[in-house]
């Protein structure tokens, strides 16, 4: 069981982490695909074009997906722990 707990705490830290990869990759994200829906707006932002704008969403979307996978699955763990638990401990009983 003690090896469960350490499990739990490092999926919170891994969790943790892979939130902030989301958010900053979702933001660059949600940046880009404005981009792309309304294309007059890279028009009017210098130093930028269509074809930079599209790579770097194509670029940036596998990291977004791998933080995201890493997230759900830590989540996942995070939720059942406590299930197991106490479903552990009313055996006990």
């Amino acid at each position: 069981m003690n090896k469960l707990v350490q499990l739990f705490q490092w999926s919170k830290t891994i969790h943790r982490v892979a939130l902030f990869g989301m958010v900053g990759f979702g933001l660059i994200m949600g940046i880009t695909g404005s981009w792309l829906k309304f294309a007059f707006l890279v028009r009017l932002t210098p130093g930028l074009d269509f074809q930079l704008v599209r790579y770097l969403h194509n670029q940036l979307s596998p990291f977004f997906s791998l933080f995201f996978a890493i997230m759900t699955a830590t989540g996942l763990y995070m939720y059942w722990f406590p299930w197991y638990s106490k479903r552990q401990v009313a055996k006990k009983i």
